[in-house]
């Protein structure tokens, strides 16, 4: 399997969390979308001729930030730490309230 190929990986490396998939594996993840799924059943029929440029928008749109300065990334990661506790994360001290 080719770098490209990877698919979406979530891991630690090196005191580092590092998110990752490869440009042919994203190309495959967005034609499993809702947006690709509604663009078919409307029949609008577009497709995505440069997988590196769609990917480099796709970054764009992660990075853009909000008028709070907070992006699309900064959500998901609020929403994973909220889960973590929810769902019983036994490495922190939940204080009195536990």
């Amino acid at each position: 399997m080719t770098a490209r190929e990877q698919g979406l990986k979530v891991e630690l490396v090196d005191g580092r969390l590092v998110i990752s998939i490869g440009i042919d594996a994203l190309m495959t993840a967005v034609k499993g979308s809702p947006s690709w799924e509604q663009q078919i059943e409307d029949d609008r029929g577009w497709s995505i001729e440069q997988p590196d440029g769609f990917a480099a928008d796709v970054v764009a749109e992660l990075e853009r930030e909000e008028e709070d300065g907070t992006t699309p990334v900064h959500r998901m990661l609020d929403e994973a730490f909220e889960q973590a506790i929810d769902q019983g994360s036994l490495h922190i001290d939940l204080g009195k309230d536990a």
